[in-house]
């Protein structure tokens, strides 16, 4: 079950499903962050073990860009 923090990357996906599908149903629903995070933690229900954080393109960027700097500074 993803979960995205992007509009326009889920779009994209569900636009590719459509595609390959064009009879396909997909349901898309907006909840809380907090929610889910409280969810994951207070819950031992196994459904949820389906869930997978989708990250934004610019969050990954970014943390690539942080990998790369403690690759060329390991010291500090």
């Amino acid at each position: 079950i993803p979960f995205f923090f992007n509009k326009e990357q889920l779009q994209s996906i569900v636009n590719r499903y459509k595609q390959q599908d064009p009879n396909s149903q997909v349901k898309i629903e907006v909840v809380p962050l907090e929610g889910v995070i409280k969810t994951l933690q207070d819950s031992n229900d196994q459904q949820l073990e389906k869930i997978v954080l989708v990250p934004s393109q610019e969050s990954l960027k970014f943390l690539q860009g942080l990998s790369q700097n403690q690759l060329q500074r390991p010291n500090q």
